[in-house]
């Protein structure tokens, strides 16, 4: 939009310049018409007949300048770029107000889950479905992507590549937690539930856009980074988010990949990443709690009071 300002505000300096050459030619000519006649010029009568040829030229000229002036000066660019500008602050200040909301209330579930005071209570974290502590943890991410990447997409797939931990079944002695990796899908508007199993990290033979999910996701892992990229699918576009989930205290090691897909988008805000990177701090604290509660119930179980 700011393109499209910055050229209609060139074509009415072009204009006004154009109307500028013009309107001194015409006086040219005009007063030297004038000029000549009042001198008593040989060739008056031609002279006279240019003048009242030239005359109605000029008023037109006068007239058209005039109206197209009134009608469309340049301080109306100015000004609607300036209304368009301050539409775009409020809207970015009413999108960050919301982020901030969400964040906060990711925060208020993470402590809802992690800061009880009673054993009771801590040992019930990671008796729940993992699945289920993921959609409460970062649920503002699964419920409304559209408010974090600034679209009017109403369509989404959004999930997480993880590595999570459980207790040994009842029955086995087993002293270790038993570690997994896992892809899981959190909403899938989009219908790709069937490309997204939950091994697809693991398929060296991925074709078609199975093969773009899951490079997308190893982009991330291996560079620890967020990505963004795009890839067709039945004659569509779309454009695959992922954002690195960092591990709690253990610096640059990730514990899995936060993944967004939608139709393709031209641009995407430029807080996104940063934005995405809060979440995943806030899911990877949750997931530090988790494999502490594992490994506090694999202890209990093995040294039993």
């Amino acid at each position: 939009m700011t393109d499209l300002f910055s050229k209609v505000a060139s074509y009415v300096r072009c204009l006004s310049t154009t109307f500028l050459i013009l309107d001194t030619i015409l006086l040219l000519v005009f007063g030297g018409l004038v000029g000549a006649l009042l001198q008593g010029s040989e060739n008056a009568p031609l002279l006279f007949l240019l003048l009242v040829l030239i005359l109605p030229v000029f008023i037109a000229f006068m007239y058209i300048k005039a109206y197209v002036q009134k009608n469309f000066p340049a301080a109306a660019v100015e000004e609607l770029r300036a209304r368009y500008e301050l539409h775009t602050t409020q809207k970015n200040i009413a999108r960050k107000r919301m982020i901030d909301g969400y964040i906060d209330t990711a925060i208020q579930s993470l402590n809802q889950q992690t800061c009880s005071l009673s054993q009771e209570a801590m040992d019930e974290l990671c008796e729940q479905d993992i699945e289920d502590g993921l959609r409460s943890v970062i649920a503002p991410v699964i419920q409304l992507p559209n408010y974090l990447l600034d679209c009017s997409a109403s369509d989404f797939t959004v999930g997480s590549h993880l590595k999570y931990s459980s207790v040994p079944p009842p029955g086995d002695n087993g002293q270790e937690l038993c570690w997994y990796e896992r892809t899981f899908l959190l909403r899938d508007d989009l219908d790709l539930g069937g490309f997204l199993c939950r091994d697809l990290l693991e398929d060296r033979d991925a074709s078609g856009i199975r093969f773009e999910l899951r490079n997308a996701l190893h982009w991330t892992l291996n560079h620890r980074e967020f990505h963004a990229s795009t890839f067709c699918h039945e004659e569509s576009e779309y454009t695959i988010i992922t954002s690195p989930i960092p591990q709690v205290c253990e610096g640059e090691w990730l514990t899995g990949v936060l993944f967004i897909v939608v139709e393709q988008l031209d641009t995407l805000p430029e807080d996104l990443d940063r934005i995405l990177l809060i979440f995943n701090r806030i899911l990877g604290n949750w997931l530090s709690r988790y494999d502490e509660c594992n490994t506090n119930k694999l202890q209990s179980r093995a040294s039993p009071v």
